[in-house]
């Protein structure tokens, strides 16, 4: 289900009659909060950046966007109840969908099987329908975007962006950050700089359902550049798409936007006649959309709403007190699997892994094409499936995954850091808080060695050896080996981008060779400042044992020294057995205060968080690490797979 996190310091706690419980995401227009009506229905409030709402060219754009939202049908889509549309704050509200977003569903449980992706198919395309009949465009139809609820899949945040699209200097500085994270679902003609039309929503759902169906985007590329030249110029990628459906996602992938069938068409060829109708619609989402897990509870996950709210506007009190909400009293029931089959443990939180560039097709044919027959746009060569199975978590369900029946523990304490500074804060995060979104901005599988890591002029050899470098690429992973004269190893990650305030790093670690203990994990911020004896480096390092005996966040700095922000003698959801992959994510963000935000997480479950009130600066670079203990004659082989970093804030 969607993840709710505490209202952090300064967010509202009241927006007229609505109160806010906790954060359900942010992105370039606001801040998305879980809300209760005054009828204690949970709702979704959209709180637009007052950068935004002081701009009254959005404002009046915002206004006319938000108007034609609510006239779009309910079936298929969040539809829009509420929305202040005059002064500051500007916010919207409307309907709260309890269940994954597809990103989520499809990174954590792998591609959905044929069945239930005719029902996505089929959903997603009657929301569309929806809304471009009444006359407004997505612009922005993604995975993120695509909740799948109970009943079936909900499509958010339709026609919004436009008002943020049109408005004069900001335009430009979101649509570059925007083409950041989610490159992969534009049209070819929005590349080229033309207009959002219904067309281009029909592209982006062509790419939507080649992604839930295979696990990839049909125009994947190792970096942004390359995706956008692979839509404008390749054909896409449709291997393992379940045959029934390919023949449509490639007439929706067309090149050519009058050749895409529009949004009715897609519903007329899957639903199997001529204008269904609503009930049509439902019933044949309902036939492919059964949740495996029975629904427990609609209510998100527990949090305390955190502390040091204030109100942006004094709305009148509630019609009556609001209960907690409330969390689950026991651990779930396993995941059932639709069709049989065994339950499968959740997959690594974060960012899907890359993959390998594929070969485009040359130039982007410019000569006439003839659409395909409708006769032949539910057709298409078969192809051996994946053997991924898709796991349906029911939305309603208010679920806290337990790895290996652990549950998340940590540390309290005060840890004075360098220099006889004040305390720095360091404890657990919350159980089952997971990491924060973010926009993707780099992601390296290591399927080829030279996405720029550093490598040495001798092979990588695992086992060591006097003629094996350190650290290099090997059979699809990255390897670094500590032991002997290298008792510790930072590597820094290959991203070239601008230095980031706020980032969330992740891999997949797994260790091998271990004579002893080892340590492994990422690290950020790394910089240095001043030259010769005068340089001063620092930088902040997340480690994680490799027998989950314990881990820790630890501060480097030249001056200042080595200090300890925070430990535990437990990671709790790690594997431990030998070769085990676990899933290491660690962020580092600015606080209210101008303190350093610290968060790690194993296979999604929090480990420890840390306040640093006395932060060192956010430097250009970070990455992976690994490490034995000085002198102890401990070694190990430690390979890093799936590197992702994302951009918070």
């Amino acid at each position: 289900m969607p993840p709710v996190r505490p209202l952090r310091p300064g967010d509202p706690r009241q927006l007229d009659t609505y109160q806010l419980m906790g954060r359900l995401g942010r992105g370039g227009m606001g801040t998305v909060y879980l809300a209760q009506d005054p009828y204690r229905r949970y709702v979704a409030v959209k709180l637009i950046n007052s950068e935004l709402s002081d701009d009254e060219q959005f404002r009046r754009r915002f206004r006319r966007e938000v108007q034609a939202a609510k006239r779009v049908r309910r079936f298929s889509t969040a539809s829009v109840l509420d929305a202040r549309l005059e002064e500051a704050p500007l916010y919207v509200v409307t309907e709260y969908v309890a269940g994954p977003n597809l990103h989520q569903a499809i990174r954590d449980h792998g591609p959905m099987p044929g069945g239930m992706l005719e029902g996505l198919a089929l959903g997603v395309a009657s929301a569309l329908a929806a809304i471009h009949g009444a006359g407004v465009v997505h612009r922005d139809l993604k995975p993120a975007n695509v909740l799948l609820s109970e009943v079936g899949p909900k499509v958010i945040d339709f026609g919004i962006a436009r008002a943020l699209d049109e408005t004069g200097d900001v335009t430009n500085a979101t649509a570059a950050g925007n083409l950041v994270g989610t490159p992969s679902y534009l049209a070819p003609e929005l590349i080229d700089g033309h207009e959002a039309t219904a067309a281009s929503d029909i592209f982006s759902w062509g790419c939507l359902v080649a992604y839930a169906g295979t696990g990839t985007s049909p125009f994947e590329g190792p970096t942004v550049s390359a995706i956008l030249h692979r839509i404008s110029t390749a054909e896409p990628t449709l291997e393992g798409l379940d045959p029934q459906l390919r023949g449509l996602v490639a007439a929706a992938l067309s090149k050519r936007p009058a050749e895409r069938p529009t949004a009715q068409d897609l519903m007329n060829l899957l639903v199997g006649h001529t204008d269904p109708g609503v009930g049509d619609v439902q019933r044949s989402v309902d036939e492919s959309w059964t949740p495996a897990v029975p629904p427990a509870t609609g209510v998100p996950a527990a949090f305390d709403g955190g502390t040091g709210g204030t109100p942006a506007q004094a709305g009148p009190p509630p019609a009556a007190p609001r209960p907690p909400l409330p969390g689950p009293a026991a651990p779930p029931p396993p995941y059932a699997v639709p069709g049989g089959g065994r339950a499968h443990p959740p997959g690594p939180v974060g960012p899907p892994p890359a993959m390998p560039p594929r070969p485009g097709s040359g130039d982007r044919d410019t000569g006439p094409r003839t659409p395909l027959p409708a006769s032949e746009l539910l057709t298409g060569v078969r192809k051996k499936r994946r053997t991924n199975r898709w796991f349906w978590i029911a939305g309603a369900a208010a679920l806290v995954v337990v790895v290996g029946g652990a549950t998340a523990i940590g540390v309290t304490a005060l840890v004075a850091p360098p220099g006889g500074g004040p305390a720095a804060e360091t404890s657990s995060a919350p159980p089952g808080t997971p990491p924060p979104g973010g926009v993707l901005v780099f992601q390296d599988d290591f399927a080829t060695d030279t996405s720029g890591w550093p490598v040495e002029e001798q092979d990588f050899d695992p086992r060591g050896g006097e003629n094996s470098a350190y650290r290099g690429y090997h059979e699809g992973r990255y390897g670094v080996r500590v032991g002997g004269e290298r008792e510790a190893a930072g590597v820094r990650w290959a991203y070239q981008g601008p230095p980031l305030d706020g980032l969330l790093m992740g891999a997949t670690v797994s260790s091998a060779e271990v004579s002893g203990a080892a340590e492994f994990g990422v690290y950020c911020f790394h910089g240095s400042t001043g030259e010769g004896e005068a340089e001063v480096t620092a930088a902040y390092d997340f480690l994680v044992r490799s027998d989950g005996d314990g881990a820790r966040i630890r501060r480097n700095h030249t001056v200042d020294g080595e200090s300890v922000v925070a430990e535990t003698g437990s990671v709790p959801g790690m594997d431990t057995s030998a070769g085990a992959a676990n899933t290491v994510q660690a962020s580092c963000e600015r606080g209210p205060g101008g303190e350093m935000l610290l968060r790690l997480w194993v296979n999604g479950t929090p480990v420890l968080e840390a306040s640093d009130p006395d932060p060192i600066p956010a430097g250009p670079a970070g990455g992976i690490t690994a490490l034995v203990d000085e002198g102890s004659g401990d070694s190990a082989t430690v390979f890093f797979d799936d590197f992702t970093l994302s951009r918070l804030g």
